[in-house]
């Protein structure tokens, strides 16, 4: 085998056993979901280390914790929904640096729907 194959192969090997950064999803997002037939906004603000988000949503603040993997972007929060507490977990594709489209399950319920989350712009002073 030539050392430029050999190369070659190795460095194949070795990028597909590299774990690729995470995209950035930190900053202001605007929710807007459809669950059972109800539809539904929210502002979640998210921070991120590494792979790893965490933030708020919603009025009251709700906690929300999650992950991004490669192009997949999953959190869960623990809410009111039409009233009850319920945990909301979204699973989603992260379609551009600002949208993500996916699904979203209310967990006591065990309901689900669909979402789209749009990434606040950030304003240039």
């Amino acid at each position: 085998m030539s050392r430029r194959l050999a190369s070659l192969l190795f460095g194949a090997v070795a990028a597909t056993a590299l774990p690729a950064d995470a995209p950035s999803v930190g900053g202001e997002w605007r929710i807007q979901y459809n669950v059972f037939a109800k539809e539904g906004e929210q502002t979640c603000t998210f921070t991120q280390a590494g792979s790893e988000i965490n933030g708020t949503c919603g009025k009251n603040s709700d906690s929300a914790a999650g992950k991004v993997e490669g192009s997949r972007v999953t959190w869960r929060i623990k809410t009111l929904f039409d009233g009850a507490p319920t945990a909301m977990e979204f699973s989603g594709t992260l379609v551009s640096g600002e949208k993500i489209a996916g699904t979203v399950i209310l967990v006591d319920a065990g309901v689900d729907g669909e979402f789209t989350a749009t990434k606040k712009k950030q304003e240039h002073l």
